[in-house]
């Protein structure tokens, strides 16, 4: 997708971004208490509404995405699963080895969406904070690059997030924010919010710059040459 296509999409003067960045959490430190009845299952208070689990098995150096399911028994008959109760807010799990989460045989993360945008919006239920600068935001185009090894190119750019209220001071000591999913959007114009946003680039974050006043975190993607 290009900048050109988007234009044409959303005519108006303002386009208004947004950015998704599936930030990481380390759980394997927290206080886990055993289900009273399924007893495969392990669990913790989690505010924020799980994306995903990793596991990472220290004795096999394993990293594995945890499935998720829909209930505690469906957690509870599958290792290496997890549920997450959106009512509640805990997050249930069931270790490869179906023991305590926090009893030194893993490094376990969850998954959360960080959303920001260029305006502070609401879509689709969830809501972005005015956070995300527009400059240096990745040109799918302009910015494809030649990678070294095979038929790949790389793509790389940046994203900025808006600092002068330290929230990032907090969030960055508490979230992992490297090698992580992003995904770039185009959700509203000057006419409002769409219901249908459009995606212009995917991809992953790397290296990041911190000041006061902002946060600059490389982005990049790899593709095949397509002949």
């Amino acid at each position: 997708m290009t900048y050109a296509e988007m234009a044409s999409r959303f005519p108006e003067m303002k386009t208004i971004l947004a950015a998704k960045i599936k930030k990481k959490k380390r759980i394997d430190d927290e206080s886990w208490t055993q289900h009273g009845s399924h007893t495969n299952v392990w669990y913790i208070e989690h505010t924020e509404e799980v994306a995903g689990v990793k596991e990472f098995y220290k004795s096999t150096r394993e990293v594995t995405e945890y499935s998720s399911v829909s209930s505690i028994s469906e957690c509870n008959a599958n290792s290496q699963s997890y549920y997450y109760d959106t009512s509640a807010r805990k997050l249930y799990i069931h270790t490869k080895d179906s023991d305590d989460p926090s009893g030194g045989s893993y490094y376990l993360m969850s998954l959360v969406w960080h959303r920001v945008a260029t305006e502070e919006i609401e879509l689709s239920g969830e809501k972005y904070k005015a956070h995300l600068k527009t400059k240096g935001l990745p040109n799918v185009d302009a910015e494809i690059e030649a990678f070294q090894r095979g038929s790949l190119k790389q793509s790389i750019s940046s994203i900025s997030l808006q600092n002068e209220n330290k929230f990032y001071d907090t969030e960055l000591i508490n979230y992992i924010y490297e090698t992580a999913e992003v995904e770039i959007l185009a959700v509203g114009s000057a006419r409002g919010i769409t219901s249908d946003p459009l995606t212009i680039w995917t991809g992953w974050t790397g290296g990041i710059e911190w000041t006061d006043m902002v946060v600059t975190i490389d982005v990049f993607d790899l593709r095949r040459i397509v002949p």
